[in-house]
């Protein structure tokens, strides 16, 4: 586990500044620097839309009895969608394009709760309740 980790580390940021230097030199420097800023300030614009809408929503199924679960893992992609957008780079903007679209969202929620009860279900995961 902690050596793909530490490969991850390496490799994803030498991803991201690989594909600036193949984009720059395709369509420029400036048009590149360009995109990579309206890239992060639409992730700020839609995380700081989507998330009070993703919120209200949970707080409505809460006052129902309902257990919130989807509207938490959507808000969740939503979070690291934006921050997605943030990272320079442009492997993580389409990645976090993918994360905030609504009709690719639904994958990656399938994944992280995948994520989440293999964790659970390896003891990697511990839920304590206070009561």
């Amino acid at each position: 586990m902690r050596r793909g980790m530490f490969i991850w580390l390496i490799l994803a940021p030498a991803l991201e500044i690989l594909s600036i230097y193949l984009v720059g030199k395709w369509i420029g420097s400036g048009y590149t620097f360009l995109l990579l800023l309206l890239s992060a300030v639409f992730g700020v614009y839609f995380v700081k839309r989507e998330i009070p809408r993703v919120w209200v929503s949970a707080r409505m199924q809460l006052s129902r009895g309902q257990m919130p679960a989807t509207t938490i893992l959507e808000g969740l992609c939503i979070l690291v969608g934006g921050i997605f957008l943030l990272i320079p780079g442009f492997i993580s903007d389409l990645l976090g394009i993918l994360m905030l679209l609504p009709f690719t969202r639904p994958i990656f929620q399938a994944l992280i709760l995948l994520v989440i009860r293999r964790g659970i279900s390896s003891g990697r995961i511990n839920f304590f309740f206070r009561r």
